[in-house]
This record gives structure tokens, sequence and C-alpha cells, in this order.
């Protein structure tokens, strides 16, 4: 694993967190990070991703605004986090160098390239789905924009995993997702938004209500075997969309 240079159409220089695997890549993917950047937990996902057999990549999606910009899980952080994105965002420059990634695997050698997003990229990966070319499939973490561009159709295989107790995501909104789209495969877990980053604590047992966000170590292993049979049927399988 190491951190290679990609170039978007637009000029734009990024860095890219690169993780392959030790035979023949089964397929590619690519990570999109959440509001905190390429932190040690988008590198964990990179890295069991490549045991698996999959060639995976994840851009840094901050670089256009600040480089190298890695945030802590905590409270504190959390508003840092929301402070950068919302200076850093613009949905078409980032689909441009998730573009621009996409090429890269493709020129590589890639016959079928995945996404897998969380959070923000979530919905950056509802996005490329629906707007890129040469995209099998799509899993998304929860979404919290997803429900803006529920107007736009995919182009290829969709998984949306969501959180009953998400803040960020009303479960009206899921459901409304659902209707307009049926053909996308969704889940609902009784968890908070960040049920499936490692990088935040487990739930305290004892103290619950303190924790805003937490990891949910179990429903994160039901979403994990979830993933891994959709990009089994899609990339490994060969199924068309």
């Amino acid at each position: 694993m190491s951190f290679i240079k990609l170039t978007s159409q637009d000029n734009h220089q990024f860095d890219t967190y690169e993780c392959k695997p030790e035979s023949d890549a089964l397929g590619s993917i690519i990570v999109l990070h959440e509001i905190f950047g390429i932190t040690p937990f988008i590198e964990e996902v990179c890295k069991k991703l490549s045991v698996k057999g999959y060639h995976t990549v994840a851009p840094a999606l901050y670089d256009r605004y600040e480089r190298n910009l890695v945030i802590p899980y905590s409270e504190e952080g959390y508003e840092k986090a929301l402070i950068s994105k919302q200076k850093a965002l613009n949905w078409e420059q980032q689909l441009l160098d998730i573009d621009a990634t996409k090429r890269y695997l493709l020129n590589a050698g890639a016959s079928k390239i995945g996404i897998i997003g969380f959070s923000w990229g979530a919905t950056l990966g509802w996005l490329a789905g629906c707007r890129l070319k040469n995209i099998s499939c799509v899993v998304c973490y929860s979404g919290p924009h997803i429900f803006q561009f529920v107007n736009e159709v995919p182009k290829c295989a969709m998984l949306l995993h969501f959180a009953d107790q998400d803040e960020l995501v009303p479960l009206e909104q899921v459901m409304q997702i659902h209707e307009q789209h049926p053909a996308v495969e969704i889940y609902n877990y009784p968890a908070p938004h960040a049920f499936y980053c490692t990088g935040w604590k487990p739930r305290d047992l004892k103290e619950p209500e303190k924790a805003m966000q937490y990891y949910e170590p179990n429903l994160a292993k039901v979403a994990d075997k979830r993933t891994e049979q959709f990009l089994h049927n899609i990339i490994l399988k060969q199924t068309e969309f």
C-alpha cells in the first residue's frame, strides 16, 4: 500500500491511497472517504478489500481545498470536518477526481469497477453511479445528501446502507429513495450514522446517550456480508445491471 499521484481532466493533481492484492486482482474498487479524509479507518477498508483480491484506491477528495487533511474522529473533529466539507464541497470537481481514479484503474486493466462510499463519499458514490460511465456497482454507507439527488437515475447496480438513528437522514427520505428506485437494494440498521466506522468507539452500554456517534461491530459485520455478496455478484460473477 502507498500513495500515488493522479491528475483530473482539469489538471488538478491529487493523492490517492492504493492497495494491491498479492496476486492478480479479481476486481477493482474505489473507496470514497467521509468528511474526515483518508483516515486510518479508510486505509483499513482499502487493506481489507485488497486482502479479498480487489485492487483498491481511495482518492484524497480534500486535496483541492487542503492537502493531507485528516481530521480525528471526535466531537471537536466533527465540527472541524463539517466546516472543511462546506468549504471544499463541489460535486462536479470531486466527480472529476473520481473519474480520474476510474480511468487509472481502467488503464491498469480493470474490466469492472465498483465504488464504496461513506457519508459524504456515499453521496458522491451515488452521483458517480448516476453520471459516470464504466462504473459497475456502488455501495453507499449513510449518504446524507443522496436524497438531494433522488431524481437522478442509477446507471449501475446500487446497494445502500442506512441507519435508523441517523440524525442526518430521516427515515422518510430513505423510504422515498426506495419508492423512486425499487431496483436499488436498501438496508436499514438500528444504529447511528457512523455505525460502520471503526474510528468511533463502540457504544458505552452504561451511558449510551453520551455518544453522538459510535461503532456497532455486530451490525457492521452484517453490512460487511451484504456488501461482500453484492460485490461478488456484480464484479466477480460479471453480472450485468
